[in-house]
């Protein structure tokens, strides 16, 4: 009788035992890919991928199938997961989120790690900001900016994620500025550290005070104390040589040298530019002046003529000037009818004007020809050569 019970207690055990293997073995079936390479293999050669998993300390089939749903379902994907594991992250959970950086690998975590960071929560901050490599963090890190969310309010106010931009940001808070004092200097031009330190110098400490003076241009503490000198006490009788176009004060100097001191005389002179051809610069003014000719509005009227303007320079105009010639367009009229500066008095003595110029030279030839007939009256060109040809 004993017998017949100890055999059915161990008949009982080994039944037992092959029924939780063969649930094992079902359970782990269940988490691989769900096509017929699986669903046709024996148990034998299911039991060889568990082992596989178990070498690398994970027993629990759901937690294999967390790692294959993570993406670790392909070949080297063990390896993969071992890499993990060898550096001290055990959860697929924690693998996910450090995947958020880059898709980073183990071998870049570790990086992370070693600036301290034991979860990728900072290192996402730093990636967020444009750090895709934990060595161009640990650059801004090891210069003492070490907060990426500091660095983010920089990087608000157009400060890039370059080397320079790390200079830039040393250079504010060496001075003692935040993001978003800084901004302020930014928003009128002043960029760098060093400017604000001379142009607090000078005497104007704030961005509300150096405002006035980067609008009309002048963005150095030296460019103001240029401005300073030549007698230009305030940034609005600057700004009235920005409305011209002319900003360097060096210029203004030559215009002051020659007589012109405010943008209302010296605007004049350069309405009178001709784009590509004719510039009037302070030299080119002086020289206008030496032939008599004063003012911007006087250089127009050499220039022009109605609709009619000329291209000249005072070395053009000059022997037209000395010899009496209203404006430039009639001497080009002159020049037209091939009679050059010497000759224009003596046919302007003979009663001819450049607008009829051309006809009696072309036609009589001479001034004193043209002044025969036009004693007499005849003021036609074509009938006093009619008239001469008749004499002949």
């Amino acid at each position: 009788m004993k017998r017949i019970f100890f055999g059915l207690f161990i008949f009982i055990t080994l039944t037992s035992v092959q029924a939780k293997q063969s649930a094992s073995i079902d359970s782990w079936r269940s988490v691989f890919p769900d096509n017929m390479k699986y669903l046709v293999m024996s148990d034998s050669e299911i039991k060889k991928l568990v082992l596989v998993w178990e070498e690398i300390g994970i027993y629990n089939p759901l937690e294999a199938k967390k790692w294959m749903n993570a993406g670790y379902n392909r070949r080297g994907s063990i390896q993969s997961i071992r890499d993990w594991k060898e550096i001290g992250i055990t959860k697929v959970e924690e693998v996910i989120k450090w995947k958020k950086i880059n898709n980073a690998s183990p071998k870049y975590v570790v990086l992370w790690k070693k600036m301290g960071y034991d979860t990728p929560l900072i290192p996402l901050e730093w990636y967020k900001l444009g750090f895709y490599h934990p060595k161009s963090a640990l650059k801004w890190k090891n210069a003492g900016l070490n907060n990426p969310k500091e660095i983010k309010k920089w990087f608000t106010i157009g400060i890039r994620n370059r080397e320079e931009g790390l200079h830039e940001i040393l250079e504010w808070k060496r001075i003692g500025l935040s993001p978003k004092n800084a901004s302020k200097w930014k928003k009128i031009g002043i960029n760098r550290a060093k400017s604000i330190k001379n142009w607090k110098k000078v005497g104007l400490n704030t961005p509300f005070k150096v405002a006035p003076w980067t609008d009309a241009h002048v963005y150095r503490a030296k460019t103001f104390l240029i401005w300073q000198k030549l007698g230009y006490k305030t940034a609005s009788e600057v700004k009235g040589w920005k409305k011209i176009k002319i900003y360097s004060p060096k210029e203004v100097a030559k215009w002051k040298a020659i007589g012109y001191s405010t943008p209302e005389l010296v605007k004049p002179w350069i309405d009178n530019n001709f784009e590509n051809y004719i510039t009037i610069t302070p030299e080119i003014a002086s020289e206008w002046i030496k032939l008599g000719i004063r003012t911007g509005e006087r250089l127009k009227n050499w220039l022009s003529e109605g609709n009619i303007s000329v291209m000249q320079t005072p070395a053009d105009a000059a022997p037209w000037i000395k010899v009496g010639v209203r404006n430039g367009p009639a001497s080009s009229r002159w020049a037209g009818a091939k009679i050059n500066p010497s000759e224009v008095k003596s046919w302007k003595k003979a009663g001819v004007t450049s607008d009829d110029a051309r006809l009696w030279k072309m036609l009589l030839d001479t001034p004193s020809e043209a002044s025969r007939f036009i004693k007499q009256g005849i003021t036609d060109p074509l009938i006093a050569r009619s008239m001469r040809d008749d004499e002949l």
